[in-house]
């Protein structure tokens, strides 16, 4: 990963992490909360005994920043609906599945990639800042 990125997500992850402790109050917890829906590596997590898992997400965050460096940032993208997300996710899912009917399993994987990478700039634009409270509570439900 270039330094410059690197960079420009430490700063971005600790700006987050210095608004989660002015609004919940204590360290405990919110930076594996935090570095978790960020997708980073945490010590001692899950992902250390999942080298795969890693790899899938390193893919992503490639893709993501590919995504970026193609279309710009998304504060440039004026702003798209959740109607826009769903079409452009609906066009990489059709793309991965003609892709597979046809025999392309690798190329297949690569839409299934970039399927996860629009949905995760869908969130970025769209998501409130409370999203992993939201996702938890909903796994609780059951």
């Amino acid at each position: 990963m270039p330094k410059q990125t690197l960079a420009r997500r430490v700063d971005e992850l600790e700006r987050k992490l210095s608004e989660l402790w002015r609004h919940e109050g204590h360290l405990s917890g919110m930076v594996i909360k935090l570095s978790r829906a960020a997708g980073f590596d945490t010590s001692g997590s899950a992902l250390e005994d999942m080298p795969q898992r890693k790899a899938i997400l390193d893919a992503i965050r490639f893709e993501r920043d590919f995504q970026d460096k193609k279309w710009g940032p998304l504060e440039r993208q004026n702003g798209r609906d959740m109607f826009a997300w769903i079409d452009a996710l609906r066009e990489e899912v059709d793309e991965s599945s003609d892709a597979h009917f046809q025999g392309r399993k690798e190329d297949a994987v690569v839409e299934m990639v970039q399927v996860a990478a629009v949905a995760i700039a869908c969130l970025e634009q769209l998501a409130p800042d409370n999203i992993v409270d939201l996702v938890m509570a909903d796994r609780e439900k059951g």
